[in-house]
């Protein structure tokens, strides 16, 4: 026998189910909407709004540029000073900066000995795009800062060191980020008689 009346509590059971559901949906619903404005809000005055670790790490670093930089070397001022020229979102500038972590010795013929180096970041660096990594605590005696400079993935200032372009400032040698590098450049140079090493220097007094 059929009881009509037997399937009344099931149908309730799932209105009940739909009611939660639809309850639900509204509450999650007021919660979306009551932050949406306060996003706009934000965006509109540009004030910050959370976003993804990863997003705020690239944001950090494009607000907070490293002393690493691409720059092109657009004249050569010494036999190891030069000057650079990059692009920046406030416009272009330039700068004169030295080879850290060198010198080229102060003699009678000073003008004669600098040749080579001359030549060398001559021919090496002018108008070529360079990496350039500034450091902050070395100037030389014109107080143009110190530079590390690369390219083509090589560290010039140990090439150029190693090669007797110039010599490793022992002065600063505290100071020179890549000071092990730079020595150890040097004694090869002066072991195998290369270049300022090949030759008698006399002293300005």
């Amino acid at each position: 026998m059929n009881f009509p009346f037997g399937k009344a509590k099931p149908q309730n059971k799932y209105i009940f189910i739909v009611e939660v559901a639809l309850l639900l949906i509204l509450f999650f619903t007021k919660i979306i909407f009551s932050v949406i404005p306060d996003v706009k809000e934000k965006i509109s005055t540009n004030e910050p709004v959370e976003v993804s670790s990863a997003t705020s790490t690239s944001v950090s670093e494009t607000n907070n540029p490293s002393n690493k930089y691409e720059a092109l070397v657009i004249s050569i001022l010494s036999g190891n000073s030069f000057e650079i020229e990059r692009q920046t979102q406030t416009g272009t500038i330039r700068k004169k900066v030295f080879i850290a972590g060198t010198f080229i010795p102060k003699i009678n013929t000073s003008t004669e000995i600098e040749k080579p180096s001359i030549y060398y970041i001559t021919s090496n660096l002018l108008r070529n795009t360079v990496i350039i990594e500034e450091d902050q605590g070395v100037y030389d005696e014109n107080q143009l800062q110190g530079v590390y400079v690369f390219m083509n993935n090589t560290f010039f200032n140990e090439t150029f060191i190693a090669l007797g372009n110039g010599l490793f400032d022992d002065s600063l040698s505290s100071q020179i980020k890549y000071k092990t590098l730079l020595d150890e450049a040097q004694t090869y140079a002066q072991n195998n008689n290369l270049g300022l090493w090949n030759i008698t220097l006399e002293p300005t007094y």
